[in-house]
């Protein structure tokens, strides 16, 4: 059997409790307040903690005692009241959201409201807490901001861009320049399906698995090249994984028209492979007529080759032998000279047409140039005597005096080998 407190005991252990229970209300981070209900229009502030006055920028003497209508901002007021019956009317929790302009600053929170009964069931009281979500407000309202800046540039561009999502692969937004093209807003339909046209579900070229590195975040952008066979157009397409709104990651696509550069490419390519069997043809015929031109060419090396021998033989065998016979034949010193220069001069004249006249065949007798000529082809001297039908001793004398002509006297070099060097 416990033993029974006394009253100051029970005094002592209340305050405590209360101190407790003030402790706790002061230092929860949402805002509390508890509201005595005088009558359906009246509504009085009993207690408030911390969070509310540093919220509201008041200190409590403000606001305890005070009329709602006298603490809250008035835009605030018709809401607050409407809830506040509508938690005494129904006896049931009411929640909604509210934007209040303090001293303090703009606050918006989730308000939740609950009313107290007495033991005879009559509301006397509403407990209210509000769950700040004023942080969440501004990013909200930033990233909705944002969201219309990004429109606005995007809808700017002259190229199109559509966002779509990723798993679903629904159109999130599509720029003024893609509705123009299409002629309407595809946004809300499957990119697959509404784009691209003729498909049973998502293409087989989609970017999607190339736009996501394996770390989990977005790589870096996907730039290709595309015939879309629904507008008749290529496109450089430049695919990109972004965070769209709160979403996850959404594929946004810039399709940039390269047509005419395409076309254009195709027409200079069609040109340069023109160009280029017009070339191979031109160069085929110009070999043939370099290939004709050399013929024409070794024609008129060998005509000049048969002319020069022609006049070597004619100046040795003819002009030269009449030439010396006439020089025997003179006695006076000044008909000498004169023949002199008449064989000088004829001399200048066959040298254009012929070999150097300081040929080293060229003060041969045409007797021995035969000779020569078959010791070149390896004859011996017995097979040259009798195709020049002379005696092999006379062969033999012709052989000394070529080589007594071409510098070999006394010296150990091969008649045939030497003549074989000579052109």
């Amino acid at each position: 059997m416990s033993e029974k407190l006394t009253y100051e005991e029970l005094e002592e252990a209340l305050q405590k409790s209360k101190q407790q229970q003030s402790l706790i209300f002061d230092s929860v981070g949402d805002i509390l307040y508890d509201i005595v209900v005088d009558s359906d229009d009246c509504f009085r502030f009993r207690s408030v903690n911390n969070a509310f006055l540093n919220a509201t920028g008041l200190i409590k003497e403000q606001i305890i005692g005070k009329r709602i209508e006298q603490v809250i901002p008035e835009s605030s007021i018709s809401m607050i009241t409407a809830n506040y019956k509508k938690a005494i009317k129904e006896n049931r929790i009411v929640r909604w959201t509210e934007t209040s302009l303090y001293p303090a600053g703009e606050k918006f929170g989730e308000v939740t409201i609950v009313p107290v009964l007495n033991k005879n069931g009559i509301c006397t009281h509403l407990v209210g807490s509000v769950h700040d979500l004023t942080k969440w407000k501004q990013a909200e309202n930033a990233l909705k901001d944002n969201k219309l800046q990004l429109e606005s540039i995007l809808n700017n561009l002259d190229s199109s861009i559509y966002i779509a999502d990723m798993k679903s692969y629904e159109i999130l937004f599509m720029n003024d320049h893609m509705k123009n093209l299409f002629g309407e807003d595809l946004t809300g339909g499957l990119c697959w399906k509404t784009i691209h046209g003729n498909q049973d579900g998502p293409c087989n070229f989609c970017t999607n698995d190339k736009l996501i590195a394996a770390d989990g975040n977005a790589a870096e952008p996907y730039i290709w090249e595309f015939y879309n066979q629904k507008l008749k157009k290529w496109y450089s397409l430049h695919d990109m994984a972004i965070k769209w709104l709160d979403s996850d990651f959404s594929r946004m696509e810039i399709a940039i028209d390269i047509s005419d550069t395409k076309h254009c490419q195709l027409e200079q390519k069609k040109k340069n492979e023109t160009l280029k069997n017009n070339v191979k043809d031109r160069t085929a015929d110009l070999e043939a007529m370099n290939t004709a031109l050399k013929v024409l060419l070794n024609k008129r090396d060998d005509d000049k080759k048969e002319m020069e021998e022609k006049i070597f033989a004619n100046h040795r065998q003819l002009i030269s032998p009449l030439i010396n016979n006439l020089k025997n034949s003179l006695t006076q010193k000044a008909q000498k000279d004169m023949i002199d220069i008449l064989e000088s001069e004829l001399k200048n004249i066959i040298s254009p047409f012929s070999r150097k006249l300081s040929d080293p065949m060229v003060n041969l007798t045409p007797t021995e140039i035969k000779v020569a000529g078959l010791i070149k082809f390896g004859k011996s001297n017995k097979e040259i005597a009798e195709a020049q039908n002379s005696a092999i001793r006379t062969i033999t004398y012709h052989r000394e005096n070529i080589r007594k002509k071409l510098g070999l006297k006394n010296k150990k070099i091969n008649l045939r080998s030497y003549l074989l060097t000579l052109k």
